[in-house]
């Protein structure tokens, strides 16, 4: 569980590489680590695509206020897409990190909905090695 909240309020993928490297021999600690590691990693191409749509239009407009500081914002299309999925990616971060809080605490093997498990380590869906509690 702990490990949970320290990715989520700011330990992010380097908290979650340390319990998961750190825990070879706590199965349960190095599930929800491999977990934490698989969010990151499926929502990392979202997020430098988001990034991708943003900065530019942002450059922009930084470079257009230190010509003449009146200027008004005027932002593109691409940039309120990017935005809007920086939004929904952080609202399904935070709650999957709650739910992610709320199952480690209860003592539960549980899978993250994501459809790439790419860290080895994870149980497997429906498999529960021992019980925890």
């Amino acid at each position: 569980m702990v490990m949970w909240i320290v990715f989520m309020v700011g330990g992010g993928w380097i908290s979650s590489l340390i319990f998961y490297l750190v825990s070879k021999d706590k199965l349960f600690v190095r599930h929800h680590a491999a977990e934490t590691l698989n969010l990151t990693l499926v929502q990392l191409p979202l997020q430098i695509l988001a990034m991708a749509l943003v900065i530019p239009d942002y450059i922009s407009y930084i470079s257009d206020t230190f010509d003449d500081s009146t200027t008004a914002a005027s932002f593109g299309p691409a940039f309120y897409v990017g935005l809007t999925l920086f939004v929904v990616l952080s609202l399904l971060h935070y709650g999957l990190c709650i739910a992610g809080i709320i199952h480690a605490s209860r003592a539960r093997w549980w899978r993250l909905p994501l459809p790439l498990h790419p860290v080895r380590g994870v149980v497997a869906k429906g498999e529960e090695p021992y019980s925890v509690g």
